[in-house]
C-alpha cells in the first residue's frame, strides 16, 4: 500500500507546465522577498551601529568651572541642562524674571531672555 500521491495518476502535460510556472513564480518571489528582508535588516543595523552626527558629547575628563556673573539680588530658581547648553531662570529683587541659556563649552552666555514685571496701577 503506497501513500496518497502515489495512487494519483500523473497530471496531463498541460496542467504540469501551469504547475510548473507557478512553482517558478513562487520561487522568485520568495527570493525577491528574501532580498528585501535583508535589505531591510542591513539598513535597521547599519543605522544602529553609525552614531548621529548632531550629537555632541561632553568630555568630563577635568572638572570644568564656569562663572556666571549675577547682579546683586538676584538668584537662581531653575535651571536645566540639555546636549551642551544650561538654562537658568533668574529672579531679581524687583520680581524681574530673566532666562539664560549659557553654552558649556565655551561658558558664554548665548541667549538672554528678559520679562519685566509690570504693576497693575
Amino acid at each position: 500500500m503506497g501513500t496518497q500521491f502515489e495512487d494519483e495518476p500523473p497530471l496531463d502535460p498541460v496542467l504540469e507546465n501551469v504547475r510548473r510556472r507557478l512553482v517558478r513564480r513562487m520561487a522568485w518571489s520568495l527570493g525577491i522577498m528574501m532580498v528585501g528582508l535583508m535589505a531591510v535588516l542591513g539598513a535597521i543595523v547599519y543605522k544602529i551601529s553609525t552614531p548621529d552626527d548632531d550629537t555632541r558629547v561632553i568630555a568630563l575628563r577635568e572638572p570644568k568651572t564656569i562663572d556666571i556673573e549675577l547682579e546683586a539680588g538676584e538668584r537662581v530658581v531653575q535651571s536645566q541642562l540639555d546636549s551642551g547648553l544650561v538654562m537658568l531662570e533668574i529672579v531679581a529683587v524687583s520680581g524681574d524674571r530673566s532666562l539664560r541659556i549659557i553654552d558649556l563649552a565655551t561658558g558664554q552666555v548665548n541667549t538672554r531672555i528678559n520679562f519685566e514685571s509690570t504693576s497693575g496701577d
